[in-house]
């Protein structure tokens, strides 16, 4: 008798079951094709029925920025290719899937993904809070891959961060979605986030702020009080998650009756749904409004070179103001000092000083695995670019939690210093931009050793740390 070996090369016997076990074995089979037949043929029926409303979709997704702002430093930064699969599950897979089973099987999101080979090139001008994209620039890279009426919703996937220099221009928001009603378009960008989980709702939500604009105010459509984004005004404000099985919570429940038009307002029903979707898809009017998508002129300039070398660390020619920090280190107690500890486990025994270590130094000490880190406030002016800097001096630092990146590192706001600071390494300048948002006059810089899911343990020293302003884009240090 020969053995027969499993797909994983295990060897299976050649042995049969009895009668009885084979009898058995097609008694239980039979229950469960008895159990699952109605579900698989809700599903058949759900799947071969023709929805009600078809929309397609295109995501260009931009793996390059070499940016320009008015305001803001410069991004030159390139996706990787784990970020670009984790957001292609999430539209192309996870997106439709979400459509199809909120609506059951009704509408259906047809989507196309386009890698794009140009760099995005600059922000909104017109926004000077957020790293928003510029919607010539979008509809400029239609005119060169797509006709008009041949989508009915295109968005950006951009970077508006640099991973080299740690440097994050502030965001209002995850992304943005509206209706672009002189190219009968739905217009929606969404900014890179290298752990996109594939089940997030970002897609699925801008796309249908583009709805809204297109089918709000139609006959027979009653959207909700607060449109897309009237949650706790219906009382769908708890986040949840819509499967046993999902590990993102969001707002499914609300995103269903909002397409299918029941969610409850008074003694009416708001929404979209049929009513809605009578009215055919958004690339229909195509023919009503402009036929072309025009090439229009960009509102880039240059950057001053000692810029582009800020960003590399080289501080060498960069027109910087005084240093924020006054005071001047005296090794003691750190309580004396404006710096504090804080910990996200209070019972590791981190401890921090102040020790004449290369004149005077802040010390950070772990021996056990911990996010630790030296934190200050600092009263800073609104839309302003400054720059954090620190010498760092490291000895035997460890990250102990698997998958984590951070060991010694600087923040500021949303930015995070990226130079490797791990095992033992001398006196080393560590340079982090970073730039305030409109209405932000304050700001916590953080000295720190370990991360969030970066635990780390070792021994840090920082020392000469200051935050100066940067003299771009005024010459006003």
């Amino acid at each position: 008798m020969h053995s027969q070996t499993s797909p994983s090369g295990q060897p299976l016997s050649g042995r049969r079951p009895s009668g009885r076990r084979r009898r058995g074995f097609l008694a239980l089979a039979g229950l469960l094709v008895l159990g699952f037949c109605p579900l698989i043929q809700a599903r058949a029926a759900e799947s071969n029925r023709p929805p009600e409303i078809e929309f397609k979709v295109l995501l260009i997704i931009k793996q390059e920025t070499a940016s320009y702002h008015p305001l803001f430093l410069p991004i030159r930064a390139r996706m990787t290719e784990a970020d670009i699969r984790a957001v292609r599950r999430c539209f192309e897979v996870e997106t439709p899937d979400m459509v199809r089973d909120l609506t059951g099987g009704k509408v259906r999101f047809s989507p196309t993904v386009l890698v794009s080979q140009k760099p995005l090139r600059v922000w909104n001008p017109g926004r000077l809070d957020s790293a928003e994209y510029f919607q010539p620039e979008l509809l400029n890279e239609l005119q060169t891959c797509v006709q008009p009426g041949q989508f009915d919703s295109v968005g950006y996937y951009f970077l508006h961060y640099e991973a080299a220099s740690g440097y994050r221009i502030p965001r209002a928001g995850y992304g943005v979605g509206g209706y672009d009603a002189a190219h009968a378009l739905g217009l929606f960008a969404v900014h890179c986030t290298p752990q996109m989980n594939a089940r997030d709702e970002i897609f699925l939500h801008e796309w249908m702020h583009g709805l809204d604009g297109f089918y709000g105010g139609k006959p027979g459509v009653k959207l909700p009080a607060g449109m897309l984004h009237g949650t706790d005004k219906h009382g769908y404000g708890e986040a949840k998650a819509w499967r046993p099985q999902d590990t993102f919570t969001g707002y499914m429940r609300w995103y269903r009756d909002y397409l299918n038009g029941t969610i409850a307002e008074g003694n009416q029903q708001a929404g979209l749904g049929s009513a809605a979707w009578k009215h055919g898809p958004l690339r229909n009017a195509v023919a009503a409004v402009a036929q072309n998508y025009r090439l229009q002129p960009l509102p880039i300039k240059t950057y001053p070179a000692w810029v582009h070398d800020l960003m590399q660390g080289d501080l060498t020619h960069a027109v910087l103001g005084q240093s924020l920090f006054k005071d001047q280190l005296q090794p003691g107690d750190l309580a004396k000092t404006d710096w504090h500890l804080e910990t996200w486990n209070t019972k590791a025994g981190t401890k921090a000083a102040v020790v004449p270590f290369g004149g005077s130094a802040l010390q950070l000490d772990s021996s056990n695995p911990n996010d630790a880190r030296l934190v200050r406030t600092l009263a800073l002016q609104p839309s302003q670019n400054y720059v954090f800097t620190a010498e760092v001096k490291t000895e035997r630092v460890e990250i102990t939690e698997a998958g984590g990146r951070l060991a010694v590192n600087l923040y500021a706001g949303a930015s995070t210093s990226t130079k490797d600071l791990s095992g033992s390494k001398d006196w080393t300048r560590v340079v982090l931009p970073f730039t305030t948002g409109p209405k932000e006059t304050s700001c916590r810089v953080k000295l720190a050793l370990g991360g969030y899911a970066s635990l780390a343990r070792g021994r840090a020293w920082f020392r000469n740390i200051q935050v100066r302003p940067v003299a771009y884009p005024l010459a006003n240090p």
